[in-house]
């Protein structure tokens, strides 16, 4: 499961250059606009429903483009400027659900264009904290409609929740939707979630979220020797979220809060002695 390469490459990627080229609108501080204090002229009623109309018809080309052909390099800097627009996140997510709502979109086809829609997904979520809601929502409807039809699309989907959690702090987000998906979702994606959030999420965790995901991978039947081999990265990962866990329950200050199951407990205590 390590190493996946491909068109599912990089959607956290634009935290970097792709965001910085159009996001923050920062090049504008100090500048010519500074110098002449201008002050912006109100617009009119009639020039704010242009501005709107013009915004979701960009969101139905942008939409089109990313089914059909892809999205370029310039083509995400300028989606960056137009969900800057409240209303135009919203309908672009809601363009994207109609298709990655539906399972027939994972059928032969093989969502074609998921991992744009992702990347569109996190544009979102980045520039309108309050949408990030409706992008945790979507990325479930889109896990739940896929089932285990695409193990590479779901992976990638999953990755985006890894995303919303760490970048925009979407962490109680993404837990809910995570324990409303694992109840039917296949227990391998479900144990490929939670090394990716290893992965992506370090120590110290708070005893909610640390038994929160030790329920899953319980759940999920992660096993020493299919999972995880002494010195590898999943059983390094695992270790050190044990001796979290651990520590955490032994600590005056938070094990109240933290009671571990026999079967959670057992499983803690194999996770260190593989790494001995």
């Amino acid at each position: 499961q390590e190493g996946k390469t491909g068109q599912w490459e990089g959607l956290g990627g634009m935290r970097g250059s792709d965001a910085a080229d159009g996001g923050g609108h920062a090049g504008y501080r100090g500048g010519e606009g500074a110098q002449h204090h201008q002050q912006p002229r109100c617009r009119t009623e009639s020039e704010r429903l242009e501005e709107t109309q013009n915004a979701l018809r960009c969101v139905l080309a942008v939409g089109a483009k990313a089914g059909a052909r892809g999205l370029s390099k310039e083509d995400v800097g300028s989606v960056q400027q137009l969900v800057s627009v409240p209303v135009a996140g919203a309908a672009l997510l809601h363009h994207m659900r109609c298709f990655m709502g539906t399972r027939d979109y994972y059928g032969e086809s093989g969502a074609p264009a998921m991992a744009d829609y992702l990347r569109l997904a996190l544009l979102v979520a980045r520039s309108q904290p309050q949408l990030v809601q409706e992008v945790v929502d979507l990325l479930q409807c889109a896990l739940q409609s896929m089932g285990s039809q695409r193990a590479e699309v779901a992976h990638a989907c999953l990755g985006a929740m890894v995303h919303l959690m760490r970048d925009c702090h979407a962490v109680e987000q993404v837990m809910s939707a995570v324990d409303t998906w694992a109840k039917e979702a296949d227990p391998s994606l479900v144990r490929h979630l939670a090394i990716q959030v290893l992965v992506s999420l370090a120590p110290p965790y708070s005893p909610t979220f640390a038994h929160w995901l030790l329920r899953h991978i319980v759940r999920s039947g992660l096993r020493r020797g299919r999972d995880m081999h002494q010195g590898t990265r999943n059983a390094l990962l695992l270790q050190e979220f044990a001796s979290c866990c651990l520590a955490m329950a032994e600590d005056p200050q938070t094990g109240g809060t933290l009671r571990f199951e026999p079967k959670e407990l057992q499983l803690l205590n194999e996770w260190l002695k593989t790494s001995k």
